[in-house]
């Protein structure tokens, strides 16, 4: 996958947070990485980013995909 050509790691360990109340919140992320095409439209491009953010969804937590 590109991401391995990128050296880019498939998953990112986030930090977590720790409350004054003592409570830790546990924070995730996925990310939809895209190339925009010449000529493609902006609302296209963010449709696509969206679409591979959700494969990183379905693939689990803290996911990296480039589409």
């Amino acid at each position: 996958m590109l991401y391995r050509e990128l050296n880019v790691p498939q998953h990112h360990t986030l930090r977590h947070r720790k409350l004054k109340s003592g409570e830790v919140i546990h924070t995730t992320a996925n990310t939809g990485i895209i190339l925009v095409e010449s000529n493609e439209s902006m609302q296209t491009a963010i449709a696509r980013a969206d679409q591979a953010m959700y494969q990183g969804k379905q693939q689990g937590r803290n996911q990296v995909v480039f589409a």
